[in-house]
C-alpha cells in the first residue's frame, strides 16, 4: 500500500484519526521492519479505507466506490491492459482533462507521471480501495 509511513502518520495525527496514546502504543508494539501504519490497521485503531480516504482528501482526490460503477467499454479500451496491470490503476470515465483513472495509492506520483506520459493525455486521478482496483482489473481486463 502506502510506503511514506512518517508522512501518513503525520496526516492521520493532524486529522485526529490517530490519538497520541494509540500511536504510542502501536510504536511500542511494532514489529521490526513492519509499517507503523499497518500496525495501526492491524490493531483496529484505523481502517485501511480510513487511511485511503484521508490521503485522498489530502491529495484533493475523490474517493470512489468502484463496486457500484459500470465502466463504459470505450473507456476500458483507452488504456492497454499492460499499463493497468503494471501500475494497478483502472480507467473509470472520460473527462475534460482526458481520462479519470482510479488508484489505490494517492501518494504514488511516479505512477501518475508515468501513466500520463504513456497515454499522452491528461489524467484526473481518483482513489479507490486496492481490493476494488484488483476486482475491476479482473472484471474488465
Amino acid at each position: 500500500m502506502i510506503n511514506n509511513d512518517d508522512y501518513v502518520i503525520e496526516i492521520l495525527q493532524d486529522t485526529g484519526l490517530i490519538p497520541p496514546d494509540q500511536l504510542a502504543e502501536a510504536q511500542t508494539e511494532a514489529r521490526p521492519g513492519h509499517s507503523l501504519v499497518e500496525s495501526l490497521i492491524e490493531k483496529g485503531y484505523v481502517t485501511r479505507e480510513d487511511v485511503l480516504r484521508t490521503l485522498a482528501g489530502q491529495s484533493s482526490m475523490e474517493f470512489i466506490d468502484l463496486g457500484h460503477m459500470v465502466v463504459p467499454p470505450d473507456v476500458i479500451m483507452a488504456v492497454p491492459a499492460e499499463y493497468v496491470r503494471r501500475f494497478k490503476v483502472v480507467p473509470v470515465a472520460h473527462s475534460e482533462a482526458g481520462l479519470v483513472m482510479a488508484t489505490s495509492d494517492p501518494l504514488n506520483f511516479d505512477t501518475f507521471d508515468s501513466v500520463a506520459h504513456l497515454l499522452g493525455q491528461g489524467i484526473e486521478w481518483v482513489c479507490a480501495s486496492p481490493e476494488q482496483i484488483a476486482e475491476s482489473i479482473e472484471k474488465y481486463y
